[in-house]
């Protein structure tokens, strides 16, 4: 009976025992010569369906047909459920219990050897170092096989298959044993650093919480957080994580925002706190109202960003992957000329050659070049998320440094998007300050407006009741105090009143009371703390130009240019004129460069798109502005683009590092071993070795920014 039919929607699956970035990358290349589109994440242990109609039996039958081509161990394809499990299981303990016997077999045959211990005619020594060839190497040689007789030569596993043959006929069974052993130690270490570097990976992905306590009644339930209602009451108890975003209704605790944000600082929150899904109660008990449904809370929003994070690949490993493509193949044929070639042009006999090209065998195996750059930039990322940053694929690191003009939104970018009272000044001698604070902000109570809470956030006493309240678009409020009319707005405002504004400050609200225009006040967004500092430090990364976009007026847009520093700004812009704009800060680098957007609403997320780079300020930004956006910055805070900068610089040298350092040394030795001067000693060295090497030196991402 067939399996269910999935629509156009992709469908995801969960791999086990996938254990390394080129059975990943075989995988991925093999399913797609189907008719449907597949995405194989080596990062999260993810296989993602493209297609208009495909039958899942169908699909587990193509996955079992050519698993055997791809991975050693069977691989296991299955639905994820409601909660992610390992997203990684470290390599098998019967592959360390192999190569321990191995080593054992290994030493015990050196000492009978050097011995020359014989037992009725029979080299011991012989037999326990075959012993563990046939250990140590019995599975790669068995893949080598079934590759070989579907047509695929040029991997690793056959050119360790051949060369070990070949020092075994040639009577070097210590070398044999040699290869085998060290090409699965070399497999083993690549396995676990992939292992470790995606525990900070694996740490944010079960940030999901498995359930949510609900009010029902008078008592508390259990249900699963995808279940619960907006507007429903839930209580998060100490220890726990809280599992939808909401406002905290009573309690007040300490929140660890570590994972989210990337702060170590805990932060506090009291009735009326917003909190984020993922957070973890440190202290009492709270009660929140849920705001946003789960699907589209900042942690579900998160794990989706994680899981697609590998999926965007850089030149640097597409060129890797279609080099060791044509780099294996090239070393097979140079080792066969070396070979049955050599003997006929010099006076040497077959064996010395056949030993020569050997080596270079082994040194030639693509296993430096192959792990050492995807696990390069997988530590980028694994750093990132660490700092509160997520990216949407390893490109990134690469477009940071040729960045030359940074562009920026200015409300909930440079500023925070929060409006406080600044200034207030009174025009009637009878009222103080504080009165008229009381009474805009008894009649700005009865709005939602940005503007409005920050008039509200300046009265903390018992305000007047206010009948009447009418918000009017573009200008203000009005309401009644008693009998009295109270008008609050702009000066489009009391200029219809017939009233001249006193102030030509940007942000001003004048109230008019009683038929008498008697006090302004001034509210201002809050310019983020960080914003100057980072700007000014940009300059020192070979940014050349900083510039803002904003739709606000020219006043006030000067006021935030002045006191952030940016180079340059434009204000009265209509979102479709910010997209323009960035267009035009591209044209303007004539290809010499890239530009930076960044944004955090709705309006910019086009802008976003059209940036070489887009980032968005917050997983509590717009879901357009995250979804066009390249990074997102999840702690809101703009020293966290310096962090990126800093973690892209250390992941494009690191990785170049290992490239450059494999290609030196594997030429350094087929140069010696084409002349006789490398054993098969040096060209295990020159391939496990260096793989290991660039093992190490990719850990150094993790180790520094972690």
């Amino acid at each position: 009976m067939p399996g269910k039919i999935v629509g156009k929607k992709s469908v995801k699956y969960r791999i086990e025992n996938l254990d390394c970035a080129h059975c990943a990358a075989n995988l991925e290349r093999k399913l797609n010569k189907a008719d449907f589109k597949v995405e194989v994440n080596f990062a999260t242990s993810t296989l993602i369906i493209h297609s208009e109609n495909v039958d899942e039996e169908t699909l587990k039958k193509r996955i079992s047909s050519i698993e055997s081509d791809v991975s050693i161990i069977p691989v296991e394809v299955s639905k994820p459920g409601n909660h992610h499990g390992d997203i990684y299981r470290p390599y098998k303990d019967v592959r360390l219990w192999k190569l321990g016997v191995s080593l054992v077999l290994f030493t015990t045959g050196l000492v009978l050897k050097q011995y020359g211990v014989v037992f009725r005619g029979v080299d011991l020594s012989v037999s326990v170092l075959l012993g563990g060839y046939l250990v140590a190497g019995y599975d790669v040689i068995l893949r080598a096989f079934k590759n070989i007789f579907k047509g695929n030569f040029f991997d690793e596993t056959f050119l360790m298959t051949v060369a070990s043959f070949g020092a075994i006929a040639l009577g070097e069974i210590p070398e044999a044993l040699a290869v085998m052993m060290f090409f699965g130690m070399g497999e083993y270490f690549e396995s676990r650093a992939l292992s470790n570097s995606r525990k900070l990976i694996k740490s944010l992905i079960e940030i999901q919480p498995e359930t949510a306590r609900v009010k029902s009644g008078g008592t508390f339930v259990e249900m699963s957080p995808e279940n619960v209602s907006v507007g429903s009451r839930i209580q998060v108890r100490a220890g726990e994580k809280i599992p939808l975003d909401g406002v905290v209704l009573s309690g007040s605790s300490t929140l660890d925002t570590s994972v989210l944000t990337g702060e170590s600082m805990p932060r506090e929150v009291f009735p009326g706190s917003e909190v984020m899904a993922g957070m973890i109660n440190k202290l009492g008990v709270i009660e929140i109202e849920v705001k946003i449904p789960y699907a589209d809370s900042s942690v579900s929003k998160m794990v989706k960003l994680i899981e697609n994070a590998n999926s965007k690949k850089t030149r640097t490993e597409k060129f890797i992957t279609s080099f060791s493509k044509k780099y294996t193949p090239a070393v097979l044929a140079v080792s066969l000329f070396i070979a049955f070639a050599m003997p006929f042009l010099t006076n040497m006999n077959f064996s010395e050659w056949i030993s020569r090209a050997l080596v270079i065998l082994v040194i030639s195996c693509p296993c430096a070049f192959v792990i050492s750059v995807p696990l390069g930039y997988f530590s980028g990322i694994g750093a990132s998320s660490a700092r509160g940053i997520l990216v949407k694929g390893s490109f990134v690191f690469d477009v940071v440094g040729k960045i030359r003009k940074f562009v920026f939104d200015k409300t909930g970018t440079l500023t925070k998007g929060e409006f406080e009272l600044v200034e207030t000044k009174s025009l009637d001698e009878c009222r103080t300050n504080d009165e008229l604070i009381k009474i805009a902000a008894s009649v700005e109570n009865h709005s939602s407006h940005p503007i409005a809470q920050g008039i509200k956030n300046a009265y903390e006493g018992e305000l007047y009741e206010v009948r009447e309240v009418e918000e009017i678009p573009g200008r203000g409020i009005f309401g009644k105090i008693g009998e009295d009319e109270v008008w609050l707005g702009n000066h489009k405002m009391i200029e219809d009143m017939g009233f001249k504004p006193r102030s030509d400050k940007a942000g001003i609200l004048n109230l008019v009371y009683d038929g008498k225009y008697i006090g302004w006040f001034r509210v201002a967004d809050r310019m983020r703390d960080d914003a100057g500092p980072v700007l000014k430090k940009m300059k020192s990364l070979g940014v050349e130009q900083t510039v803002m976009l904003t739709g606000d007026g020219y006043s006030i847009a000067n006021s935030i240019a002045w006191e952030s520093g940016v180079d340059e700004f434009i204000s009265d812009l209509l979102p479709d004129e910010k997209y323009v704009e960035v267009e035009r800060i591209k044209d303007s680098l004539n290809g010499k460069g890239k530009v930076a957007f960044v944004g955090d609403g709705i309006n910019d997320a086009p802008s976003i798109a059209r940036a070489d780079l887009g980032i968005a300020m917050g997983i509590k930004g717009s879901d357009l502005a995250v979804e066009s956006a390249d990074v997102v910055i999840m702690g809101e805070k703009l020293k966290s683009i310096l962090d990126l900068y800093s973690i892209s610089k250390m992941t494009t040298a690191v990785v170049w590092q290992n490239i450059l350092f494999a290609f030196f040394i594997k030429a350094l030795f087929i140069s010696l071993g084409a002349f006789g001067f490398a054993t098969m000693w040096g060209a295990v060295f020159a391939d496990v070795g260096v793989t290991l090497i660039a093992i190490l030196n990719s850990r150094r991402i993790l180790r520094k920014f972690k």
